[in-house]
């Protein structure tokens, strides 16, 4: 069935907190690999305002592989008890805050089970409690159509949750944030979006806008077939626009930015290209002390999630290393 389905939950001593965290795609694990790859639609079984949406069919299934489990476990954390059966006894009030989150295939997961938990009838009783949905390298879950219902969106109480609480982080150039590609189908974002830059000058600046501009130009025969090129013009063209204003500007700062307006969230990759072929190579060209500066439009090496906890940590934190960060 391709699952490969793992979530972790951490409550505090006081069961005031719980954190529940999916796991991300392991590189040794086939089948995790699959689940990214199984690209279908499959109806949610949740509505938003009425209607029902399709998500992407390989994270839907894993996150419902340990819903239940894990939904028994928040009930009980809302109750005061622990989070494992095992261990009898109330404590407290009960949980006050829930926070979910996840890296890549976890990232998805988490944001899927944000949506099934504010929009679940029976749930309420723990959706209540959530504070935040925080994902990190998060693939595209749904189509455009599910990324606005989900903007649009109240819960039983009348908030935003899936548009002002669901944060997603995405490095620099990452790859998967972009991803599936939309010769697959079409996608979108939700959500808050925080997107890292690496500092870059005016010649990095140049090379990336040059960078950009010949890969526009590259496709595979599956995009040929599907027409992409002529339905992307316009879009490429808005995405040349947007560089050669961010050259004009000069050298550019590195840090975290939010992205407000809508058009220059991290777009869907235009085309097959950038993942079987620009996105390995950022990857290994990573490696070589001659092209680890070429700045390609998309990398696998960015995806790494020790860029995300470095780039997060708060200044003097200790990383598992034992170093100072």
């Amino acid at each position: 069935m391709y699952i490969a389905s793992a979530a972790y939950l951490i409550q505090d001593k006081d069961r005031r907190v719980v954190i529940l965290c999916y796991r991300g795609t392991q590189p040794e694990d086939i089948i995790s690999i699959l689940t990214d790859a199984d690209v279908r639609p499959e109806t949610l079984s949740v509505e938003l305002a009425g209607t029902r949406h399709q998500v992407h069919a390989g994270f839907y299934r894993n996150m419902r592989a340990t819903r239940h489990l894990i939904m028994q476990a928040l009930e009980r954390a809302a109750r005061g008890e622990s989070v494992d059966p095992t261990e009898k006894g109330v404590r407290g009030d009960g949980m006050e805050a829930l926070y979910i989150t996840g890296h890549s295939l976890g990232g998805a997961m988490a944001a899927l089970m944000g949506v099934v938990l504010t929009h679940e009838p029976r749930y309420h009783a723990v959706a209540e409690r959530l504070r935040a949905v925080y994902t990190f390298g998060q693939p595209l879950i749904g189509g455009p159509e599910f990324a606005e219902a989900c903007a649009a969106a109240t819960d039983h109480r009348g908030e935003h949750v899936l548009r002002d609480r669901l944060l997603r982080y995405i490095f620099d150039r990452d790859v998967v944030p972009a991803l599936p590609p939309r010769p697959v189908g079409p996608y979108a974002p939700f959500g808050r979006e925080f997107h890292y830059r690496r500092a870059r000058g005016v010649t990095e600046g140049a090379l990336a806008f040059a960078a950009e501009t010949a890969i526009d130009a590259v496709s595979l025969p599956g995009d040929l077939l599907r027409g992409q090129l002529r339905r992307n013009a316009g879009r490429r063209a808005r995405a040349a626009g947007r560089s050669l204003s961010e050259l004009a500007r000069g050298p550019r700062a590195g840090g975290w930015a939010e992205v407000h307006e809508p058009g220059l969230h991290y777009p869907q990759m235009d085309s097959l290209a950038g993942l079987a072929v620009v996105a390995p190579l950022a990857f290994f060209a990573a490696r070589l002390a001659l092209t680890r500066t070429i700045p390609f439009t998309y990398s696998f090496e960015d995806h790494g999630p020790g860029h995300y906890v470095n780039a997060l940590a708060p200044e003097g934190a200790v990383s598992e290393y034992g170093d100072v960060l």
